[in-house]
């Protein structure tokens, strides 16, 4: 178990670990920036968790006009298929189809939100029995 995202896939990538916990879209990076397609993802029957990114526009904006107009901006489609691009994340229409290399991801189950101290609880249990077994 390491301490934070970055820690997990800097062993993972420096083959310290054979498998690491991340984003189902770093395959998508690896297959595209590097253009290796031995990096593979596992599918959970139980469901995924998900993180999801904001913007808003705050109550104590200056130009509130501007923030609302640039929040339109990124969702234009096109926008979102940029941000896709070089940010190897999800859109956030619903509605946009994935393109490119990002309709090669399965289509996976979510964990809902309600569920979510079901899973932590779970993951401390799966924690502690991979302790377990290294002592």
């Amino acid at each position: 178990m390491a301490n934070s995202w970055s820690q997990a896939y800097g062993l993972f990538k420096r083959e310290s670990v054979d498998w690491v916990f991340s984003y189902m879209t770093s395959v998508v990076f690896h297959w595209d920036k590097e253009n290796d397609r031995s990096y593979k993802f596992l599918k959970f029957d139980q469901g995924h968790p998900f993180q999801v990114d904001a913007a808003g526009v705050l109550g104590r904006c200056d130009d509130c006009e501007s923030a609302v107009k640039f929040l339109e901006f990124m969702l234009e489609p096109g926008n979102q298929a940029l941000i896709m691009q070089k940010n190897f994340m999800l859109p956030a229409i619903k509605s946009m189809e994935p393109s490119g290399l990002f309709a090669e991801l399965p289509s996976v189950k979510l964990i809902s939100y309600d569920k979510i101290e079901d899973f932590q609880k779970r993951q401390e249990q799966t924690q502690s029995r991979f302790l377990d077994v290294l002592e």
